[in-house]
């Protein structure tokens, strides 16, 4: 067999392939969307929303870092509707040598408007301690105290000690919509 038949017989042979791949038709892909609703998938049980609305009632909650450097550390917004202070807790540690109070206070929304007092508490110095406030009623009507206007402030402040105090804490606040609409 001659060398150039052997040659002639493989370009053909390349060319047959060749010619089958360009002869057909890439496959169509047809783009879908799925859309689902639902609460979607979840990695853990942690859910990302600051709300939860179950029998037509919805919870706020804010678990927020103290900031530092400041007499107010840490102002809550209240949801954008009337809400009730379900709970407002302050957990802190201080490094002043004297005593400092606490307060959790409600605010009309600018910071600079007077505040309502909602509790009250003394840290001694170089102390750590939580004050709770809650809107539990014992066996009377709320007095509105931990009723807020829409956009309003939940606010801690920190006033006393010596020196650097820093506190380093956490503020929860829970709030429940008295105007929600069941969906």
């Amino acid at each position: 067999m001659n060398k150039s038949n052997i040659v002639v017989g493989f370009l053909a042979v390349i060319a047959l392939v060749l010619g089958g791949f360009a002869m057909n038709k890439p496959a169509t892909v047809e783009k879908t969307t799925v859309v689902e609703k639902g609460l979607g998938a979840l990695s853990s049980p942690d859910i990302p929303s600051p709300y939860l609305t179950f029998g037509g009632v919805r919870r706020w909650a804010y678990n927020i870092a103290m900031t530092q450097g400041t007499t107010t550390p840490c102002i809550i917004p209240a949801p954008a509707a009337t809400s009730t202070l379900v709970k407002a807790s302050v957990t802190v540690q201080v490094a002043s040598s004297t005593a400092q109070t606490i307060t959790i206070a409600k605010n009309a929304g600018n910071l600079n408007a007077s505040t309502t007092l909602i509790a009250a508490a003394t840290l001694a110095g170089n102390g750590q301690g939580t004050l709770v406030a809650s809107s539990t009623p014992t066996g009377a009507l709320l007095d509105g105290t931990n009723t807020f206007a829409p956009s309003a402030n939940l606010v801690v402040t920190m006033t006393g000690g010596q020196g650097t105090s820093n506190p380093v804490g956490r503020c929860i606040g829970v709030f429940e919509e008295t105007n929600n609409t069941p969906n």
